[in-house]
């Protein structure tokens, strides 16, 4: 059997036969790299910088950056290489290709001889700003300036699933709910402002807010809304049948709620945690360096993560299985599998996000499609042909939901309560503020800043220039007859002016009026003085009312 090691003879002086053997080179202490996502920069319509940073572990260490809209990892950046110090290395890539309105996901990887790391996700994206009227827009001279303004839209940035209702989270810090409400889990509260990060679990719901504050409405019958008192610095929250968990920026994980199965009680090796998920009665913490934690108990027997499960990137717990995804693109499921939900087809293939139901399965390909494994007794894994270019995806009790990178949620499944009916109005209209002024009284150009902001503080921006012009005299003819003629080129209907002069110093109010030009053909007027004369000179103006 071959293996890394070399064996060979080194004769001496001596005849002693000495055996070598080769290790492959490691550097004496070093360790796993270690990652921090941090904001992303220079966020516009369509380019971004990402940074982050990353501690080499004193080994030879790449890192790089995985992206893409909602919850879909699609794209990678190239690696780069940060040295073999012990010290946090700054580094960072621009990307092309945005779209305004959408919201996009990143996170730091680094990888050495010790092993492969993962960051936290940090989102960006900014709002589309749509100009309203002209750019350039012309304004005449001395008129009043009416600025036909912007529209700046943005697309729900999240949804969440919940056993028989769904959550979505608005670009304006808003919440979105439907389907079942017997416990209120969908009637909001005024606070319900500023949200950042949404879950949904079985008759409850849970909203993050971007001061830090965590908010629950729905059934507390087993302690599910009321927010353990260690939740601070929360990057995320996660919803089981009747408990919680909150992931905080240390990588540590708080619970509260139900423990009947230990579904809250942390585990100690629940440490440098990047992701988190709740099912029914169970918790998963996915941990940077790419394996699972699992803890409480499935309602059909114990949990627990196969071997297989190694090099995960992201996790979703269901009612009695689980789901674990691999960097290379493949699902590994585990749990009872009575309903085919752990049974992941062979074309589950290129997979970029998961989602775990009650009874069956959810799979987004890198190419925006869905594929589905498991329970089909309400249709919940026939997949819509409307499905399509989807960013993220949500599975609950017999019924399924998508994201489109359009801003559309598509609901098919169990139709009960109207939980598969979204509503309108998931697009929202932020407010724009404009930066610059106009001075009708110069002529000039003056830019005019556009600019809204998101829910993660994001800024989109469109900027108009207006042009404060006067009428332009073209051309200039002394007729047979002694009249003189004026052309005068300027925008299409407009009504022009011409004011005659023998001094051309006065001021326009001293002026004579001789009268209105005639538009013919359009965007050119003409105007005859029958009354011209050359001596004393008799000057022109037009001017546009």
């Amino acid at each position: 059997m071959k293996n890394n090691q070399t064996s060979f003879f080194a004769p001496t002086t001596l005849g002693i036969l000495v055996l070598a053997i080769l290790l492959p080179a490691r550097t004496f202490g070093a360790t796993a790299p270690r990652v921090s996502t941090l904001t992303a920069s220079n966020v516009t319509a369509t380019t971004a910088t990402l940074t982050a940073t990353a501690n080499p572990g004193s080994a030879t260490t790449a890192a790089w950056l995985e992206w893409g809209p909602g919850n879909a990892f699609k794209f990678r950046t190239a690696a780069t290489n940060i040295g073999n110090g012990g010290s946090p290395v700054s580094f960072a890539t621009p990307i092309s290709g945005l779209t305004s309105g959408i919201i996009y996901r990143y996170r730091a990887v680094a990888s050495n001889s010790l092993g492969v790391v993962r960051g936290m996700v940090v989102p960006f994206g900014v709002p589309a700003v749509t100009l309203n009227g002209a750019n350039p827009q012309t304004n005449f001279l001395g008129a009043s300036f009416v600025d036909s303004g912007a529209v700046a839209s943005g697309f729900p940035a999240a949804i969440a699933v919940g056993d028989s209702h769904v959550l979505a989270l608005k670009a304006d810090g808003t919440m979105v709910g439907w389907g079942t409400n017997a416990n209120d889990q969908i009637s909001f509260a005024d606070a319900a402002t500023n949200i950042v990060a949404i879950s949904a679990g079985y008759v409850h719901s849970l909203a993050l807010r971007a001061d830090g504050l965590i908010l629950g409405w729905g059934s507390d019958e087993f302690g599910q809304l009321d927010v353990a008192p260690e939740a601070t610095n929360v990057v995320a929250i996660a919803s089981g049948y009747s408990h919680n968990l909150a992931l905080r920026k240390d990588g540590t994980v708080a619970s509260w709620g139900l423990d009947d199965r230990s579904q809250v009680t942390i585990p100690d090796e629940a440490t440098n945690v990047v992701s988190i998920s709740a099912g029914y009665t169970h918790s998963m913490a996915l941990r940077a360096d790419g394996t699972v934690v699992e803890w409480g108990e499935f309602p059909s027997g114990p949990v627990g993560a196969p071997p297989e499960a190694t090099n995960v990137v992201a996790i979703a717990g269901g009612f009695s299985h689980s789901l674990a995804l691999r960097a290379n693109g493949t699902v590994v499921a585990w749990g009872d599998d009575a309903t085919g939900a752990t049974i992941v087809p062979s074309s589950a293939t290129n997979v970029v996000a998961i989602a775990a139901g009650f009874s069956h399965s959810l799979g987004l390909r890198a190419d925006g499609t869905i594929i589905g494994w498991g329970s089909t007794n309400y249709g919940e894994i026939k997949i819509p042909s409307a499905a399509t270019n989807i960013i993220a995806i949500g599975a609950g009790f017999a019924y399924s939901q998508a994201l489109r990178a359009d801003g559309a949620v598509i609901g098919w499944g169990n139709p009960a309560a109207d939980r598969t009916n979204t509503p309108p109005g998931l697009t929202t209209n932020l407010s724009v503020t404009v930066t610059g002024t106009v001075d009708t009284a110069a002529t000039g150009t003056y830019p005019l800043l556009y600019s809204a902001t998101n829910i993660f503080g994001f800024a989109g921006t469109a900027t108009r220039n207006v042009a404060v012009v006067t009428p332009f005299i073209s051309t200039r003819s002394l007729l047979g007859n002694g009249s003189f003629q004026l052309g005068v080129d300027f925008l299409p209907g407009a009504s022009i002016t011409i004011y005659a002069s023998t001094n051309v110093s006065l001021p326009l109010s001293s002026w004579t009026i001789l009268g209105l030009a005639t538009e013919s053909p359009a965007g050119h007027y003409q105007f005859t003085d029958s009354a011209a004369t050359s001596f004393p000179y008799r000057f022109y103006q037009a001017r546009a009312q």
